[in-house]
């Protein structure tokens, strides 16, 4: 789902979906993810958001076109 976006570094996920709140969870402790720790660790998730922002800007902002080929054979 494009919608949905996640990140893990350690024991530690973040979870972003809709666009909606960012979400923080230490599967060490809640392996359920029940208890979102945004608010409380708000170093963390920096941490994390900036993680997920630099890997996201390895790649185009554009979908790419799968079906646009030079190739009319593919």
């Amino acid at each position: 789902c494009q919608d949905m976006k996640a990140v893990r570094q350690g024991p530690w996920k973040l979870v972003i979906e809709h666009n909606g709140a960012p979400e923080l969870y230490h599967l060490g402790n809640d392996l359920s993810e029940k208890r979102n720790l945004a608010d409380s660790e708000a170093q963390r998730l920096r941490e994390l958001l900036d993680a997920l922002a630099k890997w996201e800007s390895q790649f185009p902002k554009q979908p790419v076109n799968r079906r646009a080929s030079p190739n009319p054979d593919l």
